[in-house]
């Protein structure tokens, strides 16, 4: 099967940008004017919210139509009844689907991923083809694809960047979130909006009153239950959060009820990003966009007055250089120069060498200071 070329949506943005391939899965080519139509759809409802509306020059969005023989996406057989959930229903009224429903589509998307009924996936096969088709798209870390199931069942899935729903494909540069193109227009834009939020964002799942959700992943894809929390959700409350997130009650979320929880709260699906979630996804368009032009290095020296004791092989203050991007939230490796999260609001300049580091409030404040 060729590769099929992406075709960009909008005049380009040349400098300073990340790509997103939006593709077309279980629509034929009589359907594919339909895919437009929810392609555009999904481009809108990113750019519609913050902060992809006010980056909206740091994005490429490149449509993929890719055509299947059959309409429709299928469903896997289940292995078994997810364990305690026997009467689970899903928001589209269905039990959790035990019979297998084939189809032929180009990307072998399908329902009951994990034995859950609107959990969607794809295929190891279909997966590692789409990482071979477009991992050098990415023309930097990663490119980020959504695939639009032609179905108006509810329904999706998500990768978190670095992370394939197939754990042999690793250090994936596709990263995907998987929809249905569901109606009215409302819950489409959420359901969008809200796997974009975990495969570009990075971002945890913040509600915990979804158990069918919750024992499938338990039970059936533990490399998720066990990986660490995203910086959205954290194991004990640091002071203003909320009580119940990804999927237990015991966990702590970050907002009471934005796009990566639902509408368990005022009934309606939530729009856009609460803080703090809005500055960790524009710390990962940050992260993400290619080609920007660098504001030059940043230089810190940290002294260490104050310190009332000294051991003779140490040295007085830590200096790190960092290229580029702003280094609130972040952990910096003066070796390196390379950047990864780091859970908190505070700067924190950390070198390998010697084991030196320290940890600085955004004023400027030293609150912690290691030099030997």
């Amino acid at each position: 099967m060729s590769v099929i070329t992406p075709v960009l949506m909008h005049t380009e943005n040349v400098e300073c940008h990340f790509r997103v391939l939006i593709i077309a899965e279980g629509f034929k080519d009589t359907e594919m004017s339909t895919f437009d139509t929810y392609a555009d759809k999904a481009m809108d409802a990113i750019l519609d919210i913050e902060p992809f509306d006010s980056n909206s020059s740091k994005i490429n969005f490149y449509k993929v139509s890719s055509e299947s023989v059959d309409s429709g996406i299928a469903t896997r057989a289940a292995v078994d009844v997810c364990e305690d959930c026997e009467d689970i229903v899903d928001p589209g009224g269905n039990y959790n689907q035990l019979y297998e429903v084939t189809k032929d589509t180009h990307w072998d998307c399908a329902f009951n991923r994990a034995n859950s009924s609107y959990y969607l996936g794809m295929s190891l096969t279909k997966r590692q083809k789409l990482e071979d088709d477009y991992g050098d798209f990415a023309g930097g870390n990663r490119v980020f694809a959504i695939i639009i199931c032609n179905t108006t069942s509810w329904g999706g899935g998500a990768e978190f960047p670095g992370l394939c729903e197939h754990t042999s494909i690793t250090n994936p540069k596709v990263s995907v979130a998987i929809i249905n193109k569901v109606t009215p227009d409302a819950h489409f834009n959420f359901l969008v909006t809200h796997e974009f939020g975990h495969s570009f964002g990075d971002l945890d799942d913040e509600y915990f009153e979804d158990a069918e959700i919750a024992c499938a992943i338990e039970e059936h894809e533990n490399f998720l239950w066990v990986y660490a929390n995203r910086l959205n959700v954290k194991d004990t409350n640091p002071g203003g959060w909320y009580a119940g997130a990804r999927y237990v009650s015991s966990k702590w979320r970050a907002t009471d009820n934005d796009l990566m929880r639902g509408k368990y709260v005022s009934g309606a699906y939530p729009v856009g990003f609460d803080s703090p979630n809005e500055s960790l996804v524009q710390d990962r368009i940050d992260d993400e966009a290619v080609l920007c032009p660098s504001p030059g290095n940043q230089t810190f020296t940290i002294s260490a007055i104050g310190r009332t004791t000294a051991a003779s092989a140490c040295n007085d203050s830590l200096t790190v250089t960092k290229y580029g991007r702003p280094v609130v939230g972040q952990t910096i490796y003066d070796d390196t120069f390379k950047t990864i999260p780091f859970d908190g609001d505070n700067k924190y300049y950390k070198t390998s060498y010697k084991n030196r580091s320290a940890k600085v409030s955004p004023s400027g404040e030293v609150l912690s200071l290691t030099l030997c």
